[in-house]
């Protein structure tokens, strides 16, 4: 649906929205559900990337065990390393602020103009569309994703000789406070193409289309809700981009 009023949005939410996930995206036009590491500007091979990460961390305090392969790969997401791993929130507040956190950017700003989008994501219906026989969303350590993971570090040496193929929906363990403070949740990509392409899309992908010109107002209400950047970032970046955007530059 595309987003008219207020009330739309509650009737919507109150009609899709039950145990769904959802993703804010801030330009509908530009991005697709695609992992970071199968977009075009970043395709990559994740066996190369995961793998040099974790031998190059393995020395920082607090990092997780060799063997624990899903750590690894959320450390790896949340600090900004490609991977086939998709960001959803349990909370619809944290995806509306993502949509439209750049509604108060410098006039004429594409992020600022372009309409955003948030979508709704039913991971049930997702894994019981990708993994037949399967009733319910995966913990990062059952075997299918697990057993994912170890073959995306690991490559050919994984001991997995028959991975899950398609997508997998999951909940990781919170593994520092942003993830628990976006209320993180994971899709895990073995397709390379975007999710809503699939062809059972419609049975488990719906989308709210929110026009540019009512970004602004949104924002004021979700922040005025309690969500801004310093408490889904609740660490001294978050605060410094919390600061950005609410004191103007001087003109």
């Amino acid at each position: 649906m595309t987003l008219k009023s207020l009330d739309d949005l509650l009737v919507f939410l109150e009609t899709h929205g039950a145990h769904a996930w959802y993703r804010g995206h801030s330009d509908d036009k530009k991005y697709t559900l695609t992992p970071g590491i199968l977009r075009p500007d970043q395709k990559r091979h994740d066996h190369e990337l995961l793998h040099n990460f974790m031998t190059r961390s393995s020395a920082f305090l607090g990092t997780p065990r060799s063997d624990d392969y899903s750590a690894w790969v959320s450390l790896a997401q949340h600090h900004g390393l490609p991977t086939r791993a998709l960001d959803w929130s349990e909370s619809f507040l944290t995806a509306l602020f993502f949509a439209v956190h750049h509604a108060d950017a410098p006039f004429g700003a594409q992020n600022a103009i372009a309409d955003a989008s948030v979508w709704l994501l039913d991971p049930v219906r997702l894994n019981s569309a990708f993994t037949p026989g399967t009733n319910g969303v995966f913990c990062e350590t059952e075997l299918p994703v697990s057993e994912a993971h170890e073959k995306a570090i690991l490559g050919s040496h994984a001991r997995v000789t028959s991975p899950p193929r398609g997508v997998l929906a999951y909940r990781p363990r919170y593994q520092n406070p942003r993830m628990a403070a976006q209320k993180a949740a994971f899709t895990w990509h073995m397709d390379e193409s975007a999710l809503e392409a699939h062809r059972s899309a419609h049975e488990f992908l719906c989308k709210v289309v929110i026009p540019g010109t009512m970004k602004a107002a949104l924002l004021k209400h979700v922040t005025a809700m309690g969500v801004s950047e310093s408490t889904l970032f609740p660490d001294l970046e978050g605060v410094a981009r919390e600061l950005k955007r609410r004191i103007p530059q001087v003109r």
